[in-house]
């Protein structure tokens, strides 16, 4: 976020803000919280939206998994009731057969992602 007069707020969370980066083009880090983010436990909202071609039961949050580092997988089924602005994202994947983009829900709702094929590019314009 910039604001009117210059100041540049960077919050990078799990990816970890370049401090040694930012110190060199003369720019302070404000706060520097090396252990923020180290762990996905500090970020436990992470999700992406799937509408699949057949019905689901409407069910609250549901633990479905237990990563290696016991970090717990969760998945809900819902309908979100109301708008979220148009989103989009260039992901480059030239190896992967699936990627990511963002479109309008068909009741109305938020976003949600679908899995397309990629383009020949290796670029997705979402």
């Amino acid at each position: 976020m910039v604001r009117e007069k210059g100041e540049m707020m960077l919050s990078a969370g799990a990816i970890g803000s370049p401090q040694s980066y930012l110190s060199s083009m003369g720019i302070p880090v404000a706060y520097h919280l090396p252990y923020v983010g180290q762990y996905l436990y500090d970020n436990p909202r992470n999700g992406i939206s799937i509408v699949t071609p057949t019905p689901l039961e409407h069910s609250l949050i549901q633990v479905v998994g237990i990563s290696e580092v016991g970090a717990y997988l969760e998945a809900a089924s819902t309908v979100i009731p109301f708008a979220s602005p148009a989103q989009g994202v260039f992901i480059r994947t030239p190896s992967s057969p699936l990627i990511i983009s963002h479109s309008g829900h068909p009741y109305g709702g938020n976003c949600w992602a679908a899995l397309n094929r990629v383009t020949k590019a290796g670029f997705h314009r979402c």
